[in-house]
């Protein structure tokens, strides 16, 4: 175990790199010029060139990024263009936010589409479980910002049960959570009826029936642990993903998370903001393909990790 974690940490060094020099040359040729917009329009050609030149980007690109790696591999991910901090900083006083977004998120989506898909498997031929196929099929093709605005005008503006935007008490996560989750939970069900289907026809489920266990005892005990393997892949790319920042979530309710972070930086082509929210978004990816690798190790004792 302790091998192949280390392997994997190891494994995880030039996919880094590699997506440090992808988003490098990407977000370079997003139109705009970042020395322009900063400066704004009414500034001259040569007050625009001693900008490019004092943030060097008259060099070339071969010159910039292996700067950009140097500094990197000392931690520093220079300073945003936009907040004139530097990209740690900011990325450190935001992650906290979009880390308790995203574990809520993912909390709901997992109970809600692991509940929903069992019972659209268990009971597939009765109302509850087409109602729970149903549920799921709509959760996948209702909009997230259109779901957000909805939990908005219902809870927060007409029961004024939460708060409608911001990060302040525990009950203002409830909505954006609820609003990310939601759309997540119809992917996990999906997986989990399917999954949970498959096992459920397989010949040591009709042996432990043969044997006289419950149907309880035969779902709980033998095919739900089989079946999980499919929600927690789901689960670790889900993760991955919301750690680079629920951007569409995160605008609507505006939460101060990386995903508003990145939005912005985008807008004003914040070069160091942009490469800082990615290689945090990668490592994110990499770190939870190993949780769920191991993970796959503790659910399903046939899986072994060397």
């Amino acid at each position: 175990m302790h091998r192949f974690i280390l392997y994997r940490l190891l494994y995880a060094v030039p996919t880094l790199v590699g997506t440090s020099i992808l988003i490098f040359v990407l977000i370079r040729l997003i139109p705009g010029d970042p020395a322009r917009l900063m400066l704004g329009e009414g500034a001259n050609d040569e007050q625009v060139n001693a900008y490019r030149e004092a943030m060097g980007y008259n060099r070339s690109i071969f010159t910039q990024y292996f700067e950009f790696l140097k500094r990197a591999l000392t931690g520093d991910l220079g300073n945003s263009l936009y907040t004139r901090r530097p990209v740690l900083e900011d990325l450190g006083a935001r992650l906290p936010a979009t880390l308790q977004l995203a574990a809520s998120a993912l909390l709901v989506a997992f109970v809600l589409g692991c509940l929903w898909g069992t019972i659209a498997a268990v009971k597939r031929t009765k109302p509850s479980g087409m109602i729970s196929s149903m549920i799921s099929l709509i959760g996948i093709s209702v909009p997230s910002f259109w779901l957000a605005l909805m939990l908005i005008v219902i809870f927060a503006v007409q029961l004024q049960w939460f708060p409608a935007t911001g990060r302040y008490g525990w009950d203002s996560v409830v909505l954006p959570a609820v609003s990310l989750g939601l759309g997540i939970s119809a992917i996990f069900a999906r997986m989990m009826r399917s999954s949970l289907l498959e096992v459920l026809s397989a010949d040591y489920i009709r042996t432990a029936r043969a044997k006289g266990l419950s149907d309880r005892s035969v779902l709980f005990s033998h095919a739900m642990r089989t079946a999980l393997i499919a929600p927690i892949t789901i689960l670790g790319l889900e993760a991955g993903s919301l750690l680079g920042g629920a951007v569409v979530t995160e605008t609507v309710f505006a939460w101060p998370g990386l995903g508003q972070y990145l939005m912005n930086a985008v807008t004003y082509r914040d070069y160091p903001a942009i490469q800082g929210v990615v290689l945090i978004a990668a490592l994110g990816f990499i770190l939870m393909n190993l949780v769920v690798d191991i993970l796959y190790g503790l659910t399903d004792p046939r899986v072994r990790l060397r």
